[in-house]
């Protein structure tokens, strides 16, 4: 927006004189950080927008660790972090400064156990205590064993690896681990 001031000085009534300023107020650059989300660690996410022509840009993080001069990026940050951008232009030389939020949530431990071995015919139990609030998928390599239990019981006859699948409902985070159980044949004790 451009405005023009004018003053009119008069003296003693009759001599006058005018004079006019222009003040032109240029917008502050958007300084557009992008939109707070939530992610699982170990995922990214994108802050910033699209570069406008001849602005500057200057990053850095809460906690301290970031930097950069883009306009946008995608980040990994291991725990909360706020990003905070400042966008200059020099041509007005206007700022503006924003942030956007990116929340870490953690992975489940999908605690698939410990590998072991056990004779043929014989049953083991495998995963651990259920966290309430967390679901639970179990499949098998050889194919077969099918569980949506935290700690179901097995009885493979042969040497089977199971993978586990553990999420957290509410923020959708999943990890997987396996357990091996090795199923050793039985003596044949011939009498």
């Amino acid at each position: 927006v451009t405005t023009v001031y004018t003053l009119t000085e008069s003296v003693s009534g009759s001599c006058s004189n005018t004079n006019s300023v222009t003040i032109t107020v240029n917008p502050a650059p958007v300084a557009s950080a992008g939109s707070s989300t939530s992610i699982c660690s170990g995922n990214s996410a994108p802050i910033g927008d699209v570069a406008v022509t001849g602005d500057i840009y200057s990053w850095t993080s809460i906690p301290s660790g970031y930097s950069s001069t883009a306009s946008s990026d995608n980040v990994s940050p291991t725990a909360t972090t706020t990003y905070v951008v400042t966008e200059y232009n020099p041509t007005t030389g206007c700022s503006n400064t924003n942030s956007v939020a990116i929340t870490v949530n953690p992975l489940p431990a999908a605690y698939a156990g410990t590998s072991a071995g056990l004779c043929a015919g014989s049953s083991t139990t495998i995963g651990g205590t259920a966290i309430t609030g967390n679901t639970y998928s179990w499949t098998s390599s050889p194919s077969g064993f099918l569980s949506a239990a935290s700690n179901p019981k097995v009885s493979p006859a042969a040497t089977t690896v199971y993978t586990l699948t553990e999420t957290v409902t509410a923020s959708g985070c999943s990890n997987s681990n396996s357990v091996t159980i090795t199923v050793n044949a039985l003596p044949a004790a011939n009498a």
